[in-house]
């Protein structure tokens, strides 16, 4: 870990106190203790924003208040707690899973972090974890082929063109949309 002594003990971060809309969000200096075993501190560069976090600022899904939003975020390594040895002070990190991303420096299970590329920015380093299992879902639980190579719902089509084209180009031809119902 860094030395405790430059290691912040307060953060930034936005804070829901009750259900509501936009309103409820403020912006408030909250303490935040030394990353624990297995953790690591992240200063955060980016967060992802997502249905979810509505869905929790506006009660929709209960979460006990007060709380932080944000489930995903990236940014840079600062601390690292007892036994974390999958990072480096110093590393480019993104991550999915953690309650609390809307903050300036989060404390997050070292387990949960991916490395990132620096062909990477900040932005698209807080958008991909969710994004990314969100199609990793669609391709291998929803729209998964039954029969090899072929779809077994005509909305997944799009996934089975030609093996050479990218996952996720429409490869089915415009006058065939009309074939979809929705």
């Amino acid at each position: 870990m860094t030395n405790s002594q430059t290691l912040k003990t307060k953060t930034e971060a936005i804070r829901i106190t009750a259900p509501g809309g936009p309103e409820v969000m403020r912006l408030e200096e909250v303490d935040i203790a030394p990353p624990s075993a297995g953790q690591a501190r992240i200063a955060i560069k980016a967060a992802g924003v997502n249905y979810i976090d509505i869905y929790q600022r506006s009660g929709r899904y209960v979460v006990d208040p007060p709380f932080s939003p944000g489930l995903e975020a990236s940014g840079v390594v600062e601390a690292l707690g007892p036994g974390v040895e999958s990072v480096s002070v110093g590393d480019r990190v993104a991550f999915v899973g953690h309650q609390g991303c809307y903050a300036r420096d989060a404390n997050v299970d070292a387990s949960i972090l991916i490395p990132l590329p620096d062909f990477i920015d900040y932005e698209m380093g807080a958008a991909f974890p969710l994004m990314g299992m969100t199609t990793q879902y669609l391709l291998t639980g929803i729209c998964q082929s039954q029969t090899g190579y072929g779809s077994p719902h005509p909305r997944c089509r799009w996934r089975y063109g030609h093996p050479s084209d990218p996952v996720g180009k429409s490869s089915w031809r415009q006058s065939d949309r009309h074939r979809i119902h929705r």
